[in-house]
């Protein structure tokens, strides 16, 4: 997350949106759609889709993303975009900070948290793929869950939400993205 937050102070554009190393763009075309819907909406947050794919084969799905309609009740029960979908305006950026580096591995649920709890903002769901992500990163790394676990509970008690149901709540979020990549198989 230093090496996010460095990107992030030397990035001259208007949005923020990051591509890990691992992850593409679903489609060549996607960034273009993006930049629209942000111009039309004039949203200060805007999410997608996301696939996260065998790290050998790409085009074997194993958990399908689907973000839905956001709601602040989401929020506060487990539910957060995913988020390489996530292109904030920079001016939010610089209002509401960068990631906390003192996570490892959730410093992006605790920015989300963040922001679409106590930013204010006003949010659009772009409802289509915006990357694949390739399995086997930090937060779907198995020899990470119990850190994982760990920095999500301290993540939630700093929000002031029960952190171990909100973690179990996060988890339940989950399981439909499995049960639809296995059904799409």
């Amino acid at each position: 997350y230093e090496a996010i937050n460095k990107g992030i102070r030397v990035a001259t554009g208007d949005v923020i949106g990051l591509l890990h190393s691992d992850d593409f763009f679903y489609d060549n075309g996607v960034v273009s759609r993006i930049a629209e819907r942000m111009k039309i909406t004039r949203a200060d947050f805007l999410y997608g889709d996301g696939l996260f794919v065998n790290p050998n084969n790409t085009d074997k799905v194993v958990r399908n993303w689907i973000g839905g309609s956001y709601r602040l009740w989401k929020v506060r029960h487990g539910w957060l975009p995913l988020h390489p979908t996530c292109y904030i305006r920079r001016e939010v950026v610089n209002r509401l900070g960068l990631y906390n580096e003192s996570y490892k591995i959730a410093a992006d649920s605790d920015l989300l948290l963040r922001y679409l709890i106590t930013g204010g903002l006003t949010t659009t769901y772009l409802g289509e793929y915006i990357v694949k992500m390739r399995m086997g990163g930090l937060s779907t790394d198995s020899a990470r869950r119990k850190k994982m676990w760990d920095e999500d509970i301290r993540v939630y008690a700093s929000h002031g939400m029960a952190p171990t149901l909100t973690k179990l709540e996060k988890m339940a979020w989950k399981v439909p993205q499995f049960v639809l990549a296995l059904l799409k198989r």
